[in-house]
Formats: structure tokens, sequence, C-alpha cells
């Protein structure tokens, strides 16, 4: 008897578990918020880890296995051990965390990222080759995999205390901007033109663009850390209209894109041109902030909520749009792959499961974003009227069904066509 395989869905699929698990704590945490009864300051490194490691690293792993596979390069179905070692030590994380034991969040960390180091040459060989893209080049992703590295070694030190007492505020803060600004925002912005014209089928409108705004966003983001490192309102803001220009270009460049495809009426495409949108969106807010705190007095307050409002426009604007976008794209191509021998029956097949995933296209991408929006929405109310009046509840209670309504179809999707088996003419071709 042959043991089941571990191949890409695997991970796609668990990824997205993560994702939707962690999303569903972070609604408790935004309702324990906005209604003054906050729930354990534990549970939002819980959120903050699922989310990163077990949803966004896992569905890394499971779209590298399928470009792997794609490449004709192999070696995708037997990752039980990576599979086992990222979820487990997801697992452990966030027991350490809720336990408040942080010997145990470093260890069961080192195992979770572990595995996914040997990939990060892999990554860089491909890049290097043309393989991921125009806007992938070697340089950008020699930047990811060292932030990613970075951060990460940052995590370890700061959970297991080596670092002398003086300086343990400055490692968090090295794991936290090396871990979002070098790794999560910089991967975003690349995988957004490269999956936008997988998703359109045809070429980037323009490569040059698309390696000026890659040069772009890594000069910027460069430049916010080295601003939020010495404490300099002067240099984030320069850095970010660094950012800012980049995005800018980046979706313009995916605009034309999508102007020049023979296929616009498609949901994943409009996922990815909107996540353009809130990354030009977030980076602007971004710049407002920083403006709003060279100030002092503020003219603005600016409190917990606002700043989840800001980061949860890249975090849920831009990565659940991508996450939407990139599994609608991945999803019929592995399934098909692993279900139909014959390639010339799987054409067929992932036909059939791109419309299941292209249903109800807009209400997906109008709750999706317009729920994102709400909680901009509740910050801003809130500086003129407090947490419990009626119009900043009404309006929090709104956002929330949205995203809720967003999520739960998008899995519900994803769950009819993982169950759509292919005909028996196609399975046994």
């Amino acid at each position: 008897m042959t043991a089941p395989r571990c191949g890409p869905v695997a991970f796609l699929l668990t990824g997205l578990g993560w994702t939707l698990i962690m999303a569903a704590s972070g609604m408790a945490l935004y309702v324990g918020t906005v209604r003054s009864t906050p729930l354990p300051a534990t549970l939002r490194l819980v959120h903050a880890h699922g989310a990163l490691i077990g949803g966004v690293l896992q569905l890394l792993v499971g779209g590298l296995l399928a470009v792997r596979r794609s490449l004709g390069l192999g070696g995708t179905t037997t990752q039980w051990a990576r599979y086992l070692a990222l979820n487990l030590g997801t697992l452990g994380m966030a027991i350490g965390f809720w336990l408040h034991q942080y010997a145990i969040v470093g260890l069961a960390g080192i195992v979770a990222i572990t595995p996914f180091f040997p990939l990060c040459g892999e990554v860089y060989r491909l890049a290097k080759d043309g393989l991921l893209g125009s806007g992938l080049t070697p340089w950008y992703s020699a930047f990811l995999l060292t932030a990613f590295v970075g951060g990460s070694l940052f995590g370890v030190v700061y959970s297991f205390r080596l670092m002398p007492h003086e300086w343990v505020i400055q490692s968090r803060l090295a794991h936290v901007h090396l871990t979002i600004l070098g790794f999560l925002v910089v991967l975003s912005a690349g995988l957004l033109q490269q999956l936008a014209a997988a998703a359109l089928q045809t070429a980037i409108w323009s490569p040059r663009l698309a390696r000026l705004t890659g040069a772009g966003i890594l000069l910027g983001v460069t430049g916010l850390m080295a601003g939020f490192a010495a404490a300099q309102v002067p240099v984030q803001l320069g850095a970010g209209a660094v950012v800012l220009l980049a995005a800018l270009g980046l979706g313009y460049n995916l605009l034309r894109t999508w102007l020049a495809s023979p296929i616009r009426r498609s949901g994943r495409a409009d996922h990815l041109l909107l996540g353009a949108l809130f990354l030009i969106l977030a980076t602007t807010v971004g710049l407002l902030v920083a403006a709003n705190s060279w100030y002092e007095p503020r003219p603005f307050p600016f409190g917990s909520l606002h700043l989840v409002a800001y980061t949860h426009l890249m975090f849920v604007g831009v990565v659940m749009h991508l996450i939407h976008g990139g599994l609608s794209a991945w999803m019929p191509e592995v399934l098909a792959h692993e279900r139909v021998s014959s390639h010339k029956k799987r054409h067929a097949y992932t036909t059939r499961l791109g419309a299941i995933l292209n249903r109800w296209r807009a209400l997906q991408l109008g709750t999706l974003s317009l729920g994102t929006m709400g909680l901009a929405a509740v910050a801003a109310l809130t500086w003129h009227h407090p947490m419990s009046a009626a119009p900043v509840q009404r309006t929090m209670w709104a956002s929330l069904s949205l995203l809720l309504a967003s999520f739960a179809l998008f899995a519900a999707k994803i769950g009819i066509a993982w169950g759509e088996a292919p005909d028996k003419q196609q399975e046994g071709a």
C-alpha cells in the first residue's frame, strides 16, 4: 500500500486553513478592541505568527512546489517532513506564546522555518535563470531571502533572550521590520506583477517598468527600515515617497497589462489589480501616519485601533487579495496535475475548476474590499465619536460581516473545487 502523497495541494489547502483560522482570531481581537473588552495580549502574537508562518509561508511553499513541478524539476510528492515541521512548529509557537514560554516559541520557530531554508537557494537560482519573471530578479530575490533569514534570526535571538538587556526592544523591532517590511511587503509587490501576468495569460506590459518599480520598492523599503531604526521621520517620509512612486508604477503596469489582455473578466486578475490598489492606498496612509507623528502634539490622535486599521490595509487589502488571486490561479492547475494523467485532458478539467473559482466574482471582490475599508472607517470615526457610540459600533459590525462573508465564500469555492472530481474519461486518459 503506497503512502499518501504530500504535494503542493496539501500545503496550499493547509496554508489557507491557517490563514482563515487566524483571520477569525483577528476578528475576535478587533471586536474586543472596539467594544472595550480586550482579549489576552498573547492572542495577538498567536494571530500574527500563525497567519504569517502557518498561512503565508506555507502557501509560498505550496506555490514554489507547483512552480518546480511545472518546470519539470520534480521532487514535489515526498514533502511529509517539511509539511509536518512547518505545521507542528507553528502549533508549537502558538502554544509557547499562550503559555508565555518564549524558549518553546524559539525552538518551535526553528522547527517551523528550518525546512524552508533549503528552498531559498533554489528560489535564487530560478530567479537567476529568469524563470520567475521580469519582476522577481536575482537582486530582488536575494533581498527577499536576506530579509527572511535576518528576520528569522532576530526572532530566535529575541525568543531565547540572547542579546543584552538594553538591546531587547531593538531586536524585536528588527525582527518585525525585516519580516514585515523587508519580506512580506517586498514579496507582495513582486508577486502581484508575476501572478497578474499569469492570470491574464499575457506578458507584463513593460518588463523594464517592472524592473524599475522593483528597484524602487527595494530602495524605499531599505530607507524605511533605516528610518525606523534611527527614529528619523524625515527619512521615513522620503523613503515612503519612493515606495509610493514604485507602487504607482506597479499599478500602472498592471493596468496596462489588463487592458492588453484578451481575458479581462477574471476574478483572479481582479483580485491582483485590487491588491495593487490597496498597496498604493496603504503606502499613502503610511506617509500620512509618518507626517502626523512629526508634530507634537499630533494633529490627529493615533492609538492601537488606528494602527490596526493602517497595517491591515496591507495585511488584508494586499495580502488577502493576493492569496485569493494566487489560489484562484494555482489550484486548478495543481489539482489537474494530480488528478488527470493526460496533458490533453487536463485543459477541460482546469477550465471547469477555474469557472467554479470565478463564480460570484463581484460579491467576493466587493465584500473583501469594502470590509477592509470598513476597518479604516471605524478608526476614522473614533476621531469624532467615542468607541461606544452607535456609528462606530454599527460600522464595526458591518465591516466584520463583509469580511466574514468574503472569507466564507472563498473557502466554500475552494472546497467545491477540491471536491470536483474529473470525468472518468479524463481521469483514466
